[in-house]
């Protein structure tokens, strides 16, 4: 047996869709999905879930029927897929193991752990955004050229590139820019993008400058913050001197 995955999602042909550590703890379904390989008729397959320590929570027996969730014996590479589904609001939280039996003996386990839905939205939203790049200069295909995080009060542009990875239509980017002495917001800036991508903002000296009286960025802190769908993703400081 190969391919064993813990996933929330299998496709037709009982393979796992994605593949997952940590699950939140309203999600409906979790699928253990594994291949098959060389089968014969007296093949049996058991999937034994456990909340750790050792709570047995579900059984299944697999015996190479074919069709959803149950592995083809005459198939030499087919898939199965164990399904459990929560019987309450949420999944209690904690670690969690699948073993998968083979004619009765343990050959794989496979573990996840079930975690809160803030916690599971924070990870997602650190997987969208890469990183948080700054510059006083960018390439002409709008690249920042030279990361860096010290920046005078002269500096005309401020150039900030949040790398994306991932991203949908439907969600929603934004960038914040605070200067930290004050607690003051001198930006938020909003995108929705497709895919992987690199987001781009000037931050522009002339206009923002607009908020102390000599129009020179301010000495001291700033803090950039990228949120996807209201969920902090990353942060990044730098300093004007």
């Amino acid at each position: 047996m190969d391919d064993i995955t813990i996933t929330t999602a299998i496709a037709f042909d009982n393979s796992a869709e994605n593949s997952v550590a940590e699950i939140a703890a309203t999600t409906k379904n979790i699928y253990l999905s594994a291949r098959v390989v060389d089968p014969t008729a007296g093949t049996k397959v058991r999937v034994k879930w456990y909340h750790l320590p050792d709570t047995l929570i579900a059984s299944e027996d697999f015996e190479g029927r074919g069709g959803r969730f149950d592995f083809d014996e005459h198939d030499s590479r087919s898939f199965l897929a164990s399904q459990i589904e929560k019987e309450d609001i949420t999944w209690p939280l904690g670690e969690y193991r699948a073993d998968v039996l083979l004619n009765g003996k343990t050959v794989k386990s496979a573990f996840f752990k079930i975690i809160s839905d803030d916690e599971a939205s924070s990870i997602a939203a650190q997987g969208i955004i890469q990183a948080i790049k700054l510059s006083d200069q960018r390439s002409d295909d709008y690249q920042i050229i030279q990361d860096k995080s010290v920046f005078s009060r002269y500096t005309n542009i401020i150039y900030v590139q949040v790398d994306v990875a991932g991203a949908n239509p439907d969600m929603e980017i934004v960038t914040k820019v605070r200067y930290v002495k004050d607690n003051l917001e001198i930006a938020s800036l909003e995108s929705a993008v497709l895919g992987d991508t690199s987001i781009v903002w000037d931050l522009v000296r002339e206009s923002l400058g607009k908020r102390w009286h000599d129009r020179l960025w301010a000495v001291g802190s700033y803090e950039v913050s990228v949120l996807v769908d209201g969920v902090l993703a990353k942060q990044r400081t730098f300093v004007v001197e």
